[in-house]
């Protein structure tokens, strides 16, 4: 038996007996218990007819609804594109898409997080949204370069299985020729080309760069992934009552937040010393 059916089996047994409710598979543990959350929010009578279970991975999850067509599965997009997913979605009729990269990614939009905040959080926040807006997309450049390496680099495993990368050339006796493994060996090479590699992944970072950040937010950055230095910080004492110099200005001393003005100098640390407040507005909220 194999493991997508041995969880089948599991799920069956512990959850659905003889009720006769439906499932709705997802991948993991924690998607299990937000889901369970969500929907006994929204739905407080959803247990009567429905069991949510995880199988451990999209992968499986997939293999799960081949298996039980009358269940439905919910799996995080990631980087799978539109052709992708819609190839899934045909093989699978009975398979939901996010229509964001991952769950998480309802947890990092400035906008939607300032929205939720209870009005008083949201006054403890000196300079109010503005300011935690910046202060949040402070390292925005450094995850937009990770989304365009995620997005770019992490397609070449399924293209080199699709190539047949490594099984075609490793089966049992008879082996290929000479001829015919130079011929794997350079299909293998040209999707592994550097310069081609480097082209692909510039090309999406500008792409992703020219996006506006709630689309940026939700579609492209790798929610699951954590944050580096700085990417969060929003909700420390630094929002409440102050912004370093980075926040104000690049390194040339023109304005980081995009009018091109060398205003924001060592002076103006502080927002509340700042002394240019219609400047400094127009600029952080056309971030």
């Amino acid at each position: 038996m194999s493991k997508a059916s041995e969880r089948i089996t599991r799920i069956k047994t512990e959850q659905v007996g003889q009720t006769g409710k439906r499932v709705l598979l997802v991948e993991g543990t924690d998607d299990e218990d937000a889901y369970r959350i969500l929907l006994g929010r929204k739905f407080p009578q959803w247990e009567q007819s429905w069991a949510v279970a995880h199988m451990g991975n999209k992968k499986l999850v997939l293999v799960g609804l081949a298996l039980e067509p009358n269940w439905l599965g919910l799996v995080d997009r990631d980087e799978w594109s539109e052709e992708v997913q819609n190839q899934h979605l045909m093989a699978h009729p009975n398979l939901l898409v996010l229509p964001r990269f991952c769950l998480e990614s309802y947890l990092i939009n400035p906008a939607e997080l300032w929205q939720a905040f209870p009005p008083k959080q949201r006054a403890k926040i000196k300079g109010g949204e503005a300011v935690f807006r910046a202060v949040l997309l402070a390292s925005l450049p450094e995850w937009i370069r990770h989304a365009a390496l995620w997005h770019g680099v992490r397609p070449l495993w399924q293209q080199l299985r699709n190539a047949g990368f490594p099984d075609d050339v490793t089966k049992v006796p008879p082996t290929l020729s000479d001829k015919e493994l130079r011929e794997f060996f350079s299909n293998w090479h040209g999707l592994l080309d550097a310069d081609a590699l480097l082209t692909r992944v510039r090309g999406l970072e500008a792409k992703v760069t020219a996006e506006d950040v709630e689309t940026v937010c939700q579609q492209w950055l790798h929610a699951k992934r954590g944050r580096p230095s700085g990417f969060g910080s929003a909700f420390g004492r630094e929002t409440r009552q102050t912004a370093s110099p980075g926040y104000f200005q690049n390194p040339d001393g023109t304005c980081r937040f995009g009018c091109g003005v060398a205003s924001h100098g060592a002076a103006a640390v502080s927002w509340s010393v700042c002394n240019d407040e219609q400047h400094r507005r127009g600029c952080i909220s056309g971030y």
